[in-house]
């Protein structure tokens, strides 16, 4: 987009950084322009701000789905309709193909399930009076596009608001805040290069106004979607997306003053220069007077009635006029018979901008669409019913028939007239005939031309119908036969089965394969007859090694050396890692002995009563023993006086109430009651600590009521009644002592009911909420000795007993894991064949989870035989043993595999479970489609966890009807839901704003959850569905709405002494249903019209105040936030809310923020930290050289190499390990926790095992000092020591990016998200603070917001969980996996269900059914594509390159360009070039780099080139991947046109434009369907205008109005796109000129070989940097042992090429990695 490509904001995680600069820059820009120019002082200033603003290109429909308004300004709508390049407006208009394009932008949206609101403003009618230069035709349009949107549609159309600078407007959009505004940004763009003059003059008229309405979205803070580069796609909406920036709200404020007012004149100025006051002035009156004549001739239809008005009108007496006139009216009747195929119409030359007949016809029409546009509003106003006007609107007139039908006559004037004569003769007319002639009878009798007499028919001859020189006969465009649109023969099983029917009508017959005239030898195929090209998978083609019979096969006999050395390293790091997930304790002692049912059969015994009593006795004894035991336990914990503080004894009497028996608890209670009821007495100041211990106090006194009533003696019951009282709860005191008295009476049951104490409900609410327990008591399961689990849990076990799938939704730490054990249990115990597969969405969380499992059952005693170990690991980058585990665990792409090679397949037959973790990254886009292909393949029982899943029911359904199409496998799948109000702890909500003063000092805002949902929301759907509130929110919200209510009646029922009365403890169900209750009472207030006011102000009083939200998004910058960090977490640690987790999607801001801690720190001793750092580095430095100068005498060793000379300071040695010590630096500087026994040397060990190579002194530092770092571009050990030591509680503080928001296991009791982000959406915000609140030891989890716009806020508050959709399966290369899987594997009936299963139950052709004729019609193009490719035979097997293809799948559909190139020879050319040498010269390999970077890099350089542009100046580095050069992009050419050509030539074999009918895609109108008058009379005229018709190979039927005619080659690819829909993103092209510029990293990292400097200008993280560079080394290496591997192919020079480039770049790579590939 030519707009975006001057200036935009920053890299993704540093969008403000520089709004400091940029506020000065526009500041003094403003100055100058102010000096330098009085005329025009506005567009300058919004020329910067544009500039300046923060657009970037991403989905726009990440989260907001079916609960979030989408606003569209409608006359932006229309503008980038008018301008489609497709759309003829120069002929009088087409009304229908600008319908069509109007709606399909808005079904996009539809389908994305938002709620769509089209907004029209008044004054903006002047912008389209005025813009084609007196033609009102664009007018006319903007009116009957708008009449067809609310009568067709049930879209909201909006049109009251005059301007978008009323006040009604901006409180339109407050009261509910869309999720963005779509406009348009074309005017900013150059004009003056669209091709047609009005549109040239129309983007003019709309420029002004829309940079007042840009700006003025942004003073709202809306933001802003651009229709320009408008994608849909199946599961994501592309975009580029204007977001708000806070610390520009200053500048937007003044911009928009300065362009109020120039934007109101302009608008008045352009209404001021229409002319046609009076002449509609006149109409009016002649439409008055008249209007009723028409009505009873016509009848109730619309367009004869406006066409008949507007005819009388400009009848004159001339026979042009009049037989223009007449024309006119005929072409209303030939729109209503003619079909679209025949509305496809040939333009003569005679039609060319200085013919007469152009002219005149010109006129004609400008002057009857003005009289239209008078007369369309008088007769909407009648307010008739018009039951034509849904297809009229949307079809109004046709400026290209009527100038057909105007050529027609001027040219054949006898054969029109005559063709005419017999539509209108005879007595049995048909009901068109009809109604025109009754028309013209009114036209000429009320004409302005009085006594006008004229029949319809003849047609009035002119003297201008002689057009000699003018020839009928023109060439015509080629017509090519349907029949030479062959499709090649091929057959097999699933192709035959899948196509079906529909096979029959497609033609065979071709039978010429790919050919080119200049074959590369690559394409030459020497091999015999017998296996020519046929492709065997007997290799890996990433490394070259054969692949062994069988994959998985179990060796007979395995030796302990035949461990690598590395696979024993791996074990250790699994044991260390393990210790702090599972804190080294032993989980489970039990033997994992398999379950022999045969053995197991031994007939009962009969035992004797005696031998019953000996049992019972000895079970009894024993129980004794238990009891003796825990007592003497206790009095050795608690029966001395404890050293540890009151909070932590009673920290530790809870977990010993947790896991003692139940008759030690009601000592251990009673000593609980003891310990609070002193601590109580003791606390006299503080209020905050009496309120702590009055609660605690509280929750012992009702344990023990509830569990021990009837041991309770009479001295605890009158200390307990005491304390009580002096709680202040007598009433209540009087009730727990007239219950002890009678110890059978149950409170619930007590037939006197006594009041409660005031207050004593409203203390519970607001103090006691997180300490709730829930209704249930829940039994012990005798299948989990550990603990009890939860109902949910119970379910799961269940379901997994009977062999079954099962689907689980459940929030953060609520216990998934658990289940997950228990399913690898069952599969271990069920013998040694059995495997479970655990897929994992990250390599991160294979660790992890590989490490828990270890600890789970390493320990464990087993009879595995010999050859099979217990867990195996399987990631790109590593293996252990992974076909002789039962337990692999790996990632989807890697188990994607395994599923469909032909080789593993006696491996996949024994599987018995799978398990899905966050199974809801099958939305994500590009990995998603991986998830999708493994639900659809994987052929055994799953178990699929998540804790954001939006629409499970319908997501089961989908799965169930998979699972029922597999063999084998039971077809039910059960749902369990645990609900995130069921969550163990609540999540309180906080602004952090800190002070403008230099100390330490920040506030923390509580947030109420209602304080962020809009109330328009309320009004429309009501509170979102899993919205919650603690029980002190829903106590805070009583209040608020007794204060608006105080006499409501149905409010005073839910008084909290009311509502609980009857209960001496609130539960959590309890306050559950309080809250439910409010909540709908708020949304009935809200629907009566008197009490919405009072709703509203209700929501305003739960706001942060004005200032609180003003302070808090002044601190939006980086900046601010860098500098006020260490406030917030110094505020954090004073009200023990640590350890954290600070999320910042900036990573350099993570570093900087990390080094600037060691300014802020200092040690205990005389001299800084800084200073003792910085003397140790000059140490280092002086020795660093002395060794350097002894290296080659000395023998240096390769580790100490490895450190850069120019960054000695950032290695590490075992001298300058010895000296960290956390105890060094000031406790109030450090969040180091002092309780752990670290020793220095413990604490240098270490970091010497996990930090020997790193270079990050940061990182060390901030070690030192308590805090962590965890990015993806950090080292794995690093992350490892930061994970290790946070969970073990050594260090409170980690500063993270999202790379902790998928499931790895580092709770916490406070997350801070630390600044705005465009990637900081729903999902990711619920699965971040998922992490706050540790279950068992945090009841209260917080959420701090620090930096995050309100409006931020509120969004992620209130925003629903994204639904899981599918982002696509079905691709070419996904049916070559699937052929090659059928053709190849051994159990072939099988594997051929599992490929129709998977093409029959696509997730999308599911979520839309109409997609199911598409997703055939693509997949026969794609069986078309590889035949005619020769990477099929005609019985579908395998051959030639199709191996090479399958093995590059992950760069899919590149796969196919790189195998594409190799034939047409264009690696073979670039070679060539270099000469005969035996190496290749770095231009030539950088050349190979240059093509092969646009295949294999998929990041896009975004808009990070605008920090070269407007930032710091000189990047070092290539952002932008150059273009081509002209050589290769004529190979790229040729390879575009020629997948085009093959779709365009199997769209033209299947065209359904062939049938003439087509729909409109929102409001469902079908058009085109052969009328059946067609063949009556009006057959003669009709069939001139078939004849006329623009004949192409391929057409889609609206587009074909306008004339756009459907050749082969490149023109095409949007007919193909239009046809295939969303699908045609997955056509193998390749756009070297794209929406978004490709990233140039890859190349200028071959080039300069610097990795800093690009992570610094590229705009790419660390972590996507280092693996996008390794997958490119990967890729290159895949290359070079293929074409070593492949046979009967002169691959001569490519192999030692190819291997050349992947050993410089490997070499490269590790070089500036210091990572052996």
């Amino acid at each position: 987009m030519e707009s975006h490509s001057e200036g935009h904001s920053e890299s993704e995680d540093e969008q403000w950084e520089d709004d400091d600069s940029i506020r000065s820059s526009i500041s003094t820009a403003n100055d100058d322009s102010s000096s330098s120019s009085d005329e025009t002082p506005t567009r300058p200033t919004f020329d910067l701000i544009y500039h300046h603003l923060n657009i970037r290109y991403e989905n726009v429909l990440r989260d907001y789905e079916e609960d979030q308004v989408v606003l569209v300004d409608g006359d932006c709508l229309l503008l980038e309709a008018f301008t489609d390049r497709t759309l003829d407006w120069d002929h009088g208009g087409q009304y229908l193909h600008l319908t069509y394009l109007v709606e399909k932008t808005l079904n996009g949206f539809r389908r994305k399930n938002a709620r769509v609101h089209v907004v029209f403003f008044r004054l903006m009618e002047s912008a389209w009076s005025s813009s084609t230069g007196g033609d009102l035709s664009c007018l006319l349009a903007r009116k009957a596009v708008i009449r067809h949107l609310k009568q067709s549609t049930d879209l909201s159309i909006v049109d009251r608001f005059e301007s978008f600078m009323s006040e009604d407007w901006e409180e339109f959009v407050r009261r509910d805040p869309p999720c963005f505004v779509v406009t348009s940004d074309k005017p900013f763009g150059d004009v003056s290069s669209s091709e047609r003059d009005w549109c040239r003059l129309l983007l003019e008229n709309f420029k002004l106004p829309l940079s007042a309405f840009l700006v003025d979205c942004q003073r709202m803070e809306v933001d802003c979607v651009f229709l320009a580069g408008l994608q849909f796609k199946v599961n994501q909406t592309y975009a580029f997306r204007c977001c708000f920036s806070p610390s520009m709200k200053k500048d937007i404020e003044e911009v928009r003053q300065t362009l109020t007012e120039p934007t109101l004149t302009h608008l008045r100025s352009l209404h001021s220069r229409d002319q046609q006051a009076e002449s509609q002035a006149a109409f009016e009156k002649f439409f008055s007077a008249n209007v009723k004549r028409f009505i009873e001739s016509v009848g109730s239809d619309f367009r004869l009635i406006l066409f008949g008005i507007a005819s009388a009108y400009i009848l004159h007496t001339t026979p042009e006029q009049i037989s223009l006139v007449q024309l006119f009216i005929l072409h209303a009747g030939l729109i209503d018979l003619l079909p679209l195929r025949d509305r496809c119409q040939v333009l003569r030359r005679g039609f060319d901008q200085s013919s007469d007949i152009r002219k005149e016809t010109a006129q004609f029409l400008e002057k009857m669409i003005e009289l239209i546009c008078f007369g369309e509003g008088h007769v909407t106003a009648l307010k008739m019913d018009f039951p034509k006007s849904r297809k009229q609107f949307a079809d109004l007139m046709d400026g290209r028939l009527f100038c057909q039908l105007v050529w027609r006559f001027r040219t054949s004037p006898v054969l029109i007239s005559d063709a005419i004569s017999r539509v209108f003769q005879g007595s049995d007319l048909a009901l068109t005939s009809k109604r025109l002639l009754a028309l013209w009878d009114v036209v000429c009798a009320v004409s302005s031309s009085q006594g006008l007499d004229l029949p319809l028919w003849p047609l009035v001859s002119s003297s201008k119908n002689d057009c000699t020189g003018i020839s009928m006969s023109e060439p015509r465009h080629s017509i090519s036969p349907r029949s030479e649109f062959l499709l090649h023969e091929i057959s097999f099983m699933s192709y035959d089965i899948y196509v079906g029917e529909m096979k029959r009508t497609l033609n065979y017959g071709r039978d010429d394969c790919f050919t080119q005239s200049d074959v590369s030898p690559i394409a030459q195929d020497d091999s015999s007859e017998e296996t020519k090209g046929l492709y065997r998978p007997e290799f890996h083609w990433h490394s070259g090694k054969v692949i062994q019979g069988g994959m998985g096969a179990l060796p007979t006999f395995l030796k302990k050396t035949t461990y690598s050395q590395d696979q024993t390293k791996y074990k250790r790091f699994l044991q260390d890692y393990s210790t702090s997930l599972v804190g080294g304790a032993i989980l489970n002692a039990d033997p994992l002995l398999y379950r022999d049912q045969s053995k197991q059969s031994v007939k009962p015994v009969k035992q004797s009563a005696k031998i019953r009593k000996i049992i019972a006795e000895n079970e009894e004894r024993k129980k004794k023993e238990k009891v003796d035991r825990e007592l003497e336990k206790f009095d050795t914990l608690f029966g001395r006086r404890s050293s540890s503080s009151a909070k932590g004894q009673l920290s530790e009497l809870d977990a010993f109430i947790k896991k003692t028996h139940p008759d030690v608890q009601f000592k251990a209670r009673e000593r609980k009651f003891d310990l609070c009821r002193r601590e109580l007495e003791s606390c006299l100041s503080s209020n905050e600590q009496r309120i702590f211990w009055k609660v605690r106090l509280l929750m012992a006194i009702h344990s023990l009521v509830d569990e021990h009533r009837l041991i309770i003696d009479k001295k605890l019951r009158r200390s307990i009644v005491k304390e009580l009282k002096q709680l202040g709860f007598p009433s209540n005191a009087a009730m727990i002592e007239k219950e002890l008295a009678d110890k059978q009476s149950v409170l619930k049951e007590s037939n006197e009911e006594v009041s409660a104490d005031e207050g004593y409900f409203r203390f519970q609410l607001l103090n006691m909420g997180h300490l709730m327990q829930s209704e249930a008591k829940l039994l012990p399961d005798p299948r989990v000795k550990e603990f009890i689990p939860d109902n949910w849990q119970r379910e799961v076990m269940d379901v997994v007993d009977k062999n079954e799938s099962v689907i689980v939704s459940a929030p953060t730490s609520s216990g998934k894991t658990f289940i997950s054990f228990y399913c690898m249990e069952k599969v271990l115990r069920s013998g040694p064949d059995g495997i479970l597969v655990y897929v994992s969405p990250t390599k991160a969380l294979v660790n992890q989870v590989a490490a828990t499992i270890y600890a789970q059952f390493a320990h464990r005693k087993t009879d595995l035989p010999t050859g099979r170990t217990l867990c195996g690991v399987f990631t790109r980058d590593y293996r252990l043993q992974p076909y002789n585990c039962q337990i692999l665990v790996t990632v989807p792409e890697v188990f994607d595999i395994f599923l469909l090679s032909t080789s593993s397949q006696k491996w996949v037959r024994n599987l018995k479970y799978v398990i899905f973790d966050e199974i809801h990254c099958l939305s994500q886009e590009g990995r998603g489609k991986v998830w999708e292909r493994l639900l659809l393949l994987v052929p055994c029982p799953f178990l699929a966890l998540s804790a954001t899943i939006g629409n499970p029911e319908g997501f089961q359904r989908w799965i169930q009807i998979v699972q029922r199409a597999k063999r084998g496998v039971s077809s039910r799948v059960r749902l369990v839901i645990h609900k995130a109000s069921d969550r163990y702890s609540y999540l309180q909500k906080h602004i952090a704003v800190p002070e403008k003063s230099k100390s330490f000092s920040t506030d923390l805002i509580p947030i109420h959850p209602a304080s962020g949902v809009a109330f328009g929301r309320i009004v429309q759907s009501g509170f979102p569905e899993d919205y919650t509130m603690s029980t002190a929110e829903s106590l805070r919200l009583y209040d608020e709405l007794r204060k608006l209510f105080p006499d409501n009646p149905s409010l005073a029922a839910n008084d909290p002494e009311l509502f609980f009365r009857g209960e001496q403890i609130v539960r959590r169900s309890g306050a559950k249903k309080f809250e439910e209750e409010l909540k709908h009472f708020v949304e009935e207030m809200s629907r009566l019209s008197p009490e919405r006011e009072k709703i509203q102000e209700l929501l305003h009083s739960l706001h942060p105040s004005s200032e609180q939200r003003e302070a808090a998004e002044e601190n939006c910058s980086f900046q601010v936030l860098d500098d006020n960090i260490s406030k917030l977490l110094m505020k954090l640690n004073e009200e023990d809310k640590l350890p954290v987790i600070v999320f910042w999607y900036s990573m350099e801001t993570i570093v900087d923020y990390l080094s600037f801690m060691e300014e802020m720190s200092e040690p205990a001793g005389a001299r800084s930290l800084k200073a003792e750092n910085r003397r140790r580095k000059e140490e280092k430095k002086k020795r660093k050289r002395e060794e350097k100068q002894n290296r080659l005498l000395r023998g240096k060793k390769k580790r100490e190499e490895r450190d850069d000379p120019d960054e000695s300071a950032s290695s590490s040695t075992p001298d300058a390990l010895d000296e960290y010590d956390p105890r060094r630096c000031k406790k109030e500087f450090s969040f180091f926790n002092w309780t752990k026994a670290f020793t220095s040397r413990d604490f240098a060990n270490l970091q010497r095992k996990y930090l020997r190579y790193s270079r990050n002194t940061w990182f060390k530092e901030a070690i030192q000092r308590g805090v962590g770092c965890h990015h993806a571009g950090m080292a794995t050990k690093e992350r490892q020591l930061t994970e290790k030591l946070f969970r073990e509680g050594a260090i409170k503080v980690v500063v993270a990016t999202s790379t902790l928001a998928l499931g790895v296991h580092m709770p916490c009791r406070t997350v801070v998200f630390a600044g705005d982000s465009p990637f900081l959406d729903s999902l990711g915000f619920r699965q971040m603070s998922g992490r706050a609140g540790r279950r068992g030891f945090d009841s209260i989890g917080n959420i701090v917001f620090f930096g995050v716009p309100w409006k931020k806020i509120c969004q992620l508050m209130t925003t629903g969980v994204p639904s899981l959709r599918s982002s696509g399966t079905l691709d070419f290369n996904t049916i070559l996996r699937l052929v090659t899987f059928e053709m190849l594997s051994p159990f072939s009936e099988e594997d051929q269900e599992k490929g129709l299963s998977f093409l029959r139950n696509a997730m999308a052709v599911h979520e839309t059914p109409e997609l199911k004729m598409l997703q055939k019609h693509f997949y026969v193009l794609a069986i078309e594509y590889l035949r005619t490719k020769s990477f099929l035979s005609p019985l579908g097997e395998p051959i030639h390159l199709a191996g090479l293809v399958i093995h590059l799948n992950y760069v899919d559909p590149q796969n196919f360009l790189a195998v594409s190139f190799l034939e047409m020879g264009l690696f073979s050319d670039i070679i060539e070039a270099d000469g005969h040498n035996e190496k290749l010269s770095e231009a030539t390999l950088r050349r190979l780099v240059h093509v092969l970077a646009y295949l294999f890099v998929h990041a896009s350089a975004k808009e990070c080139h605008d920090r070269h542009n407007h930032g710091k100046k000189g990047s070092p580095c290539e952002i932008i991947l150059p273009p081509p050069d002209d050589n290769i992009q004529d190979f790229i050419d040729r390879h575009n046109d020629e997948v085009i050509e093959i779709s365009t030539r199997y769209i033209a074999s299947v065209a359904p434009s062939e049938e003439g009918k087509a729909e409109l895609s929102l409001s469902k109108i079908e058009f085109g369907f052969d009328s059946k008058e067609a063949n009556s009379e009006w057959n003669g005229l009709l069939s001139h205008f078939r004849s006329d018709t623009e004949h192409c190979q391929i057409r889609l039927p609206f587009y074909s109005l306008s004339g756009d005619r459907g050749k082969c080659g490149a023109d095409n690819l949007h007919y193909v796109k239009e046809f295939f829909g969303v699908m045609s993103d997955n056509l193998p092209l390749l756009e070297t000129i794209p929406a978004v510029p490709y990233s140039s990293y890859v190349l200028d990292f071959f080039k300069n070989e610097q990795a800093r400097a690009l992570e610094e200008w590229s705009g790419l993280t660390s972590g996507d940097l280092f693996r996008g560079l390794q997958d490119f080394y990967y890729c290159t290496r895949a290359m070079s042992v293929a074409l070593g591997k492949l046979e009967g192919h002169d691959c001569s020079k490519l192999f030692p090429a190819f291997d050349q480039l992947a050993n410089a770049f490997g070499s490269k790579f590790s070089k500036a990695y210091k990572f052996q590939l």
